[in-house]
């Protein structure tokens, strides 16, 4: 009953404007706002005994970026937020890249280290959501439009795409996994090879979907703020990308 309920939540919430922030750049208030067009969403599926497939190894693929946040490097964001959409506080501290955050108005906050654009690509990250309101959403943003999150409090995950121009547009049915821990941090992957996008919870596949709109970009990490007073305190970890070589 409860995933019910949240679903009307969200998709109630999708009918106001949603902020999706530049990445790889320092928030802004000047950033566009994007208004859905499409505010019918799939119909919620629950997921209890999914087929798993391990996480392949990528070990020996080249490094884009590897952080373990152990030192501040210089290619994240810090310091304090008080802006038209948020307010709180972002650090690295005790090997994390910690969040504290709080919505002035539904908002979508995205950050991407400095990197290059790059095209097949697996990334990786552990993410451990400390406190904060039960429906924020968390993930890896992958070619700057391709978003993976999860929810540990509801042990669910979505793929979503996300145009300025257009709006929203999920992807993949919001989805209940038991793989996802309410208790621990969890580890979420995403394999982009062309069109075709892969997802991992925990070292195995859970979904996969397909896309052309955009086939190389940059990675980061997001946060989904549904309402205003929404908040989140999160942590982020052992952030990795690989380039995927061409066969």
């Amino acid at each position: 009953m409860r995933h019910q309920i949240r679903q009307l939540v969200i998709l109630h919430e999708l009918l106001f404007s949603v902020v999706l922030f530049s990445s790889c750049s320092i928030i802004s208030p000047t950033t566009p706002t994007i208004t859905p067009t499409n505010t019918t969403l799939p119909s919620p599926t629950t997921t209890l005994t999914p087929t798993i497939t391990p996480t392949p190894s990528y070990n020996d693929l080249p490094i884009v970026i590897s952080d373990t946040f152990d030192e501040d490097t210089g290619i994240w964001q810090t310091g304090n937020i008080n802006d038209e959409y948020t307010k709180g506080t972002i650090s690295i501290i005790g090997g994390k890249y910690y969040i504290k955050i709080t919505a002035k108005k539904p908002v979508f906050w995205s950050y991407s280290p400095k990197m290059d654009d790059v095209e097949n690509v697996f990334a990786s990250v552990k993410v451990d959501k400390w406190d904060g309101t039960k429906s924020a959403d968390y993930g890896l943003l992958v070619r700057n439009i391709f978003y993976f999150q999860i929810n540990k409090d509801y042990q669910q995950y979505g793929f979503e795409k996300g145009i300025p121009s257009e709006g929203w547009t999920q992807l993949t049915l919001l989805t209940t996994s038991l793989l996802i821990s309410p208790y621990e941090p969890n580890e979420i992957g995403i394999r982009a090879i062309d069109n075709q996008y892969d997802f991992f919870i925990n070292g195995y596949k859970v979904d996969d979907a397909k896309d052309n709109t955009l086939l190389l970009g940059q990675v980061g990490i997001g946060i989904s703020l549904y309402r205003a007073g929404d908040w989140i305190e999160i942590t982020f970890d052992n952030f990795e990308v690989r380039t995927i070589p061409e066969k």
